[in-house]
């Protein structure tokens, strides 16, 4: 035993300097692909976002914004891939992984080597890019997978979301099945309130419009398109009165926090009374 290892002593030893010369390739090779990686992001995020800032606040620049994110992540897809060929041409291997991809074909690899969800998730995004059904900046829910948020970049294989709370969450574009987009169009917002049952819907009814109405002129939001729907429902103690109008996308949480306290208030200067939920009653012992 002692004699073999000796032998393997000698033999590393005697190629020491191949060794050597070997591992300052790989790391020459990581340094350069690395700062390649970063120069050739840095050139094409730069010259997109050029273009983008033409278009202030339109679609387009929405579209420039998730091209940016695709086109680094197909940048360093590539570089890497060729990082890893170079790697394996040092360590002697290159004609190795030639005459495999010569006899059993680069598909037969790939589905050696497990990358149908790969191939999955590349097809998912490039038919989300071409159907535009979303690009970074946008407000997106992904339904089947309960997750809500703006979506902060595309890559070829998966989309990256910030949730609620600023959580970043990351989903292959494989599972990306229905979308909900936010911000394509304007949103239509139902709101319900309730008043007691003696009182008029009617008269409630255009006391709320018209504070919907004022709340959309204050913020110059044009065809609003507010309107009392009528009652929804009523019970004994109860009357729900429906609304609707239409704002701008992203705005329809901010409207109804502001529509909701000046409802309350101007039913309130009305003399209309809310509905009394509860009523406690005293019962002698």
């Amino acid at each position: 035993m002692w004699e073999k290892l000796s032998g393997i002593g000698t033999h590393l030893w005697e190629k020491m300097d191949a060794y050597l010369i070997a591992l300052g390739k790989i790391a020459l090779i990581f340094l350069l692909g690395k700062l390649l990686i970063r120069i050739c992001c840095a050139l094409a995020k730069k010259g997109l976002q050029r273009r983008a800032s033409r278009k202030q606040g339109t679609l387009s620049q929405k579209k420039y914004n998730t091209v940016i994110t695709l086109t680094q992540s197909l940048v360093r897809y590539l570089i890497d891939f060729v990082m890893l060929i170079m790697v394996l041409d040092v360590l002697g291997l290159g004609g190795t992984v030639g005459s495999l991809l010569a006899t059993a074909g680069i598909g037969g690899i790939a589905l050696g080597l497990g990358a149908q969800s790969f191939l999955k998730d590349l097809l998912g995004g490039l038919f989300i890019l071409f159907d535009d059904e979303y690009a970074v900046g946008d407000y997106i829910e992904l339904p089947t997978l309960s997750l809500e948020g703006t979506v902060t970049a595309i890559s070829l294989r998966s989309t990256s979301l910030r949730l609620t709370h600023g959580e970043i969450a990351t989903i292959p574009h494989g599972k990306v099945e229905v979308v909900i987009n936010f911000t394509r169009d304007r949103y239509t917002l139902f709101l319900d309130y309730d008043i007691a049952g003696d009182q008029d819907p009617n008269l409630a009814g255009a006391v709320i419009l018209q504070e919907i109405q004022n709340w959309l002129e204050e913020n110059a939001i044009e065809n609003g398109e507010a309107a009392y729907l009528g009652v929804g429902n009523m019970q004994p103690f109860k009357t729900t009165l429906k609304f609707m109008f239409k704002v701008p996308p992203l705005k329809q949480w901010a409207a109804e926090r502001a529509v909701d306290e000046r409802a309350k208030a101007a039913l309130a200067a009305a003399g209309i009374r809310l509905p009394a939920y509860q009523a406690g009653v005293w019962v002698e012992k």
